[in-house]
């Protein structure tokens, strides 16, 4: 049986939890509020099952904020999606950080840069656990990395296939990239960068680095800057900036805007893909977008566009938050949509979508996933699966916000409980006027759309042009679509009509 599983879990945690323990046991803190972030490196472990991390703030009961709190490790199975476990390590100095299976031993890494604040210097601490999230101590490496106390939010981190931790931080006198090893060696580190040299002008939280094989050039940071183009910076083995790459052929007509979760996928020698928002100037569409590019000529080869959905007249906006290769050599690809329209700008409705496309950008499927509040577009993550499958996880925004958490399998399907939530089309606008329109994904095909009143009485039927819904003569009310798919699939779904 195919299977999909969906997991939505509140989180308000405890103050004060320390070791390893059983979902259950979890007290709820009753007294305060906490704010939640996802950091990107969601991974699976050796034992099948994915680890998910947490980063709770504390807030006042206004929603404010008051403090960074700690960070909160969730090990979830994949079969059923329950946390298994879970353990809160406090830290008052939230940051970027580094989350990998050790290529080097059986255990996993964390890693972050730690600013110290009475010494006003910056160590990488590097940490080790084991599947069952238990951290050794005395594993434990704190390697001195600045004299210069860092800003916050303006590292960025990979790992290479030789376990060794790159990571770029800022100094006045310019940018500088460190080469770690996991024994706490520094094995390489640049001269600082002028900044008049360097291209990237915004990095406090639009930066990332990866593996980029190209000539001269072993690994790759991306950014944007004043302009909001992007710069794919290459970097040698020894950490000399070899080139700088722009691939910004904006076809006519649309604008690509580069941001915080944007997305850099080297596929091979010759190929590359970029995952970023764009606008169409005209008509105001906008969405989210993936280009494949050559690498001999930066020429985009293919591109895919997911519009916003849902939106109302030309309010709306998405952001990608994960592009991935899957293990059989398509790319996973998710993103989610927010409508600031219905609601506060905090705390819009929305949706992800995850997608299973080609190496030329061919959808293969698509599902949605609808929630009240919408889902943050920081906070989420994308992780390919030993299986073939991928998991996706992120917060829902909402008091208190929440985590979710989804698991596909190759072939895009969950099981039936995920129904109420995940579905192979979007629907919108939601409230509706006159028309609803559906968007199907095209591994599927529709047969009947039915509407049903409060009442549980039928009050529409279609079999046919079933890309939209016609509501107009309808009251006013809250109603219940069906969507019945070839092949004997049934969805329900609450639409209102105004």
């Amino acid at each position: 049986m195919k299977k999909t599983t969906l997991l939505i879990i509140g989180l308000l945690m405890a103050a004060g939890v320390a070791k390893a323990q059983n979902y259950d046991s979890i007290a709820h803190h009753k007294a305060g509020w906490y704010d939640i972030d996802m950091r990107d490196d969601m991974i699976q472990l050796r034992d099948g099952s994915i680890l998910a991390h947490i980063q709770l703030f504390e807030i006042d009961g206004q929603g404010q904020y008051v403090g960074d709190y700690g960070n909160r490790f969730y090990k979830i199975s994949r079969n059923g999606a329950f946390i298994m476990d879970s353990v809160f390590i406090e830290d008052n100095d939230l940051n970027w950080f580094l989350l990998k299976r050790n290529p080097l031993d059986d255990d996993n890494v964390f890693a972050k840069l730690v600013r110290d604040l009475d010494a006003q210097r910056t160590d990488l601490c590097i940490r080790f656990f084991d599947d069952d999230l238990n951290f050794n101590p005395e594993k434990e490496i704190w390697v001195p990395i600045s004299d210069t106390l860092f800003p916050a939010l303006c590292d960025a981190y990979m790992m290479d296939d030789e376990g060794d931790i790159i990571l770029f931080y800022p100094l006045p006198a310019g940018k500088v990239f460190v080469k770690v090893g996991l024994d706490g060696t520094i094995k390489q580190q640049s001269q600082p960068i002028p900044h008049s040299s360097f291209p990237v002008r915004y990095y406090i939280s639009g930066q990332r680095m990866g593996s980029f094989r190209y000539p001269f050039t072993k690994y790759a940071f991306w950014g944007y800057d004043e302009e909001r183009s992007l710069h794919i910076i290459g970097l040698d083995s020894t950490l000399n900036m070899t080139e700088v790459l722009t691939p910004d052929d904006t076809p006519q007509g649309v604008s690509w805007s580069y941001g915080a979760k944007d997305r850099v996928l080297d596929w091979d020698d010759n190929t590359f893909f970029v995952a970023s928002r764009f606008d169409r100037i005209q008509n105001y569409e906008d969405g989210v977008r993936v280009t494949r590019y050559e690498k001999s000529n930066l020429e985009a080869a293919n591109i895919q566009y997911f519009y916003t959905k849902p939106v109302i007249g030309n309010i709306g906006c998405a952001f990608p938050f994960g592009l991935a290769k899957s293990g059989d050599g398509c790319i996973y690809f998710a993103y989610c949509t927010q409508d600031p329209s219905i609601g506060s700008f905090g705390n819009p409705c929305g949706q992800v979508s995850v997608v299973k496309m080609d190496d030329k950008l061919n959808i293969i499927w698509q599902r949605f996933c609808l929630e009240l509040y919408g889902y943050s577009r920081v906070g989420s993550d994308l992780a390919v699966l030993d299986n073939g499958g991928v998991a996706v996880g992120g917060v829902v925004y909402g008091r208190p916000p929440e985590f979710f958490f989804l698991v596909f399998d190759d072939e895009g399907w969950n099981i039936s409980e995920s129904r109420v939530q995940v579905r192979p089309y979007s629907f919108c606008p939601n409230p509706a006027q006159s028309e609803l329109h559906l968007q199907y994904s095209p591994d599927v095909t529709p047969k009947q759309i039915e509407l049903y009143d409060l009442q549980g009485r039928m009050v529409q039927t279609q079999s046919k042009n079933l890309e939209s819904l016609n509501m107009a003569g309808l009251p006013a009310s809250t109603y219940t679509m069906r969507v019945m798919l070839e092949g004997g699939k049934v969805f329900s779904d609450k639409v209102v009509k105004e």
